[in-house]
């Protein structure tokens, strides 16, 4: 289980990292950060079918073709686990060193769309400031990696879950 949950994982992490250097690119010319962050869960949700190709295999190959919904569950984590770690890793390489001050265009956008909001101006106090406190959150590596794993995660979640119901198959009954 757990050689199936490092190279299915090892894929979708690696796929995730590509897609997100191409996109990065292509997004950050214009600064639209909503469609960088639609592309971006696109991206992850077709890493992530990584988790539908790794419990079938794990079920075909070495579980004699029958699996239950726990342990096709517990294959679909490790591939995600594996696949986030690298997604976190990859985060860290292009807002760190390629890349470093994306973040602190991503904030300023942000702050400029509240400041130019019709909400009245206590909320956007209270909106901006909520924002200062996320920046200088993520000056934390460690809150800044909790983020980013917080980023994929539940959608691998979401897809280890579906690939368990669909890939569940009981073993032929004994005659």
């Amino acid at each position: 289980m757990k050689q199936t949950a490092l190279k299915f994982g090892v894929a979708a992490g690696v796929i995730n990292a590509v897609l997100m250097f191409a996109l990065m690119s292509f997004w950050k010319e214009d600064q639209n950060f909503q469609m960088g962050e639609l592309l971006g869960y696109a991206s992850m949700v077709l890493a992530l079918s990584m988790v539908f190709f790794g419990v079938r295999y794990f079920r075909n190959e070495h579980n004699t073709g029958s699996i239950t919904f726990g342990k096709a569950f517990a294959v679909g984590l490790g591939i995600v686990l594996v696949a986030s770690l690298i997604y976190v890793v990859g985060w860290f390489v292009y807002s760190r060193l390629i890349d470093p001050g994306m973040m602190d265009q991503y904030f300023e956008t942000g702050m400029q769309a509240i400041r130019e909001s019709d909400i009245d101006e206590s909320a956007k106090a209270e909106k901006l400031e909520e924002m200062e406190r996320y920046r200088s959150m993520y000056q934390n590596p460690l809150i800044e990696a909790g983020m980013t794993f917080l980023e994929i995660f539940p959608v691998g979640l979401l897809a280890s879950l579906i690939a368990a119901v669909v890939y569940k198959k009981r073993p032929p009954e004994q005659k």
